[in-house]
């Protein structure tokens, strides 16, 4: 079984794949929360990508997962125009709070500045 840090940042083994760029853990708190960089106007948001970290958490793991929270990091100027062009998954969340339906709703989009 892999023993899991109790907290810290991890990115993925190959950059651009999935749908974060990096994942922080607290394993006290239960928290998984992924950050996702997007440089154009819109972008894909793969659902499955995250269920299938946190399903590997919980079962590799054995990390309780209690709160999941999903950030996508947008150019300030693009931001007010900021759209995910293509959603797929919905629903892989449920099992982690999250409703079938909600995700584009419940991911926060935050403004990078230059």
């Amino acid at each position: 079984m892999y023993v899991l840090p109790a907290i810290g940042w991890f990115k993925p083994l190959k950059y651009d794949r999935g749908g974060y760029d990096a994942v922080y853990v607290n394993k006290k708190r239960g928290l998984v929360r992924f950050v996702q960089l997007a440089q154009a106007h819109d972008h894909k948001f793969d659902i499955g990508c995250f269920s299938a970290l946190l399903c590997l958490l919980r079962d590799a793991a054995s990390f309780e997962v209690k709160t999941v929270e999903i950030f996508v990091v947008v150019q300030k100027e693009m931001l007010p125009m900021f759209t995910f062009s293509e959603v797929t998954g919905q629903g892989l969340l449920k099992e982690f709070g999250w409703d079938e339906g909600e995700e584009v709703d419940r991911a926060r989009l935050f403004a990078c500045p230059k």
